[in-house]
Parts: C-alpha cells; sequence; structure tokens
C-alpha cells in the first residue's frame, strides 16, 4: 500500500520565532538639533510653569542673530530650527484633554504622559519649524493618544 499525499489538507503553522524588541527609532535630525529638542523636553518636565514666560508657538534656540553683532555666533543658530511644544494641558489652565480612542476625559491623568518619538515638522513659508508634542494615557480604553488628535483638540 502507498500513501498518497493530500494536496487540500492544510499545512501545519511555521514555529513561531522569539519576538526581537525594536531598536530605538533613529533620529531624523543633526546632533545638535536632537539636543535641542532633548533640552527643550528635560526644562519643560523640570518646570510646567515654562509657559507663562515662554511662547509655546516658538521655542528658539538662538534669538536675536545678526551678523554685524560683535558676539561671536555658534554655528548651529542657522541650522537648529525652532520647537512649538503643544502640551495642552500646561498651555491651557485645568485643562484635560479626551482620549483620542474611546471620547472620554474620565480615565486620562494629564500627568501620566510620554513624549513622542520624533516632532513632526512645521512646512513654513520662511523657515520650518518642528512641532513637539506627548502621548497621553487612557485608562479607561488602557492606550495611549497623541495630543495632537484630532478628537482631543475639540
Amino acid at each position: 500500500m502507498s500513501t498518497i499525499v493530500n494536496p487540500y489538507k492544510k499545512k501545519s503553522a511555521p514555529k513561531s520565532t522569539p519576538l526581537i524588541p525594536k531598536p530605538p527609532p533613529k533620529a531624523r535630525y543633526g546632533t545638535a538639533q536632537a539636543s535641542f529638542i532633548n533640552s527643550t523636553r528635560l526644562s519643560i518636565d523640570d518646570n510646567p510653569t515654562i509657559f507663562e514666560k515662554v511662547d509655546w508657538q516658538n521655542i528658539q534656540y538662538c534669538t536675536n542673530i545678526t551678523l554685524a553683532s560683535e558676539k561671536k555666533i555658534a554655528t548651529e543658530c542657522f541650522y537648529v530650527k525652532s520647537i512649538a511644544a503643544w502640551i495642552p494641558h500646561l498651555i491651557l489652565p485645568n485643562y484635560t484633554p479626551a482620549c483620542g480612542i474611546c471620547s472620554k476625559k474620565a480615565g486620562v491623568d494629564p500627568k501620566r504622559y510620554t513624549w513622542v518619538e520624533h516632532p513632526k515638522i512645521l512646512y513654513g513659508v520662511r523657515t520650518h519649524r518642528y512641532l513637539d508634542t506627548v502621548y497621553y494615557h487612557c485608562g479607561d480604553c488602557n492606550r495611549d493618544f497623541a495630543a495632537t488628535n484630532t478628537t482631543t483638540l475639540f
């Protein structure tokens, strides 16, 4: 007796390979821009009232750059772009964002946030800048959502 292989039989599933954690994302900008973004994030984390003195729409690396000034100008002043830091609970007093997934405010803790991996580029007419924002965590649906989510803005 010979065995006949059934061509319609389902093939067994391949053995799963162990999960390899993703490496941290590679920066999309130079080291000077990365250090400016990190230092800005640290200063915002250290001092939540920073937006009373600083405009959140335009946090600059160097201010008042003129070629006629007597002071030495660092090279980074010409290519490090400014940052717009959108952190709603720090900019708007007593603001709690609604979850971008379940649309509830009750489960969102504004103090429990993490920074996004890469700030977005805002393309302008004269210059570009970076839009840096945070992820909030919703305890009701147990997921994270970005502060720039359109459902959280309204």
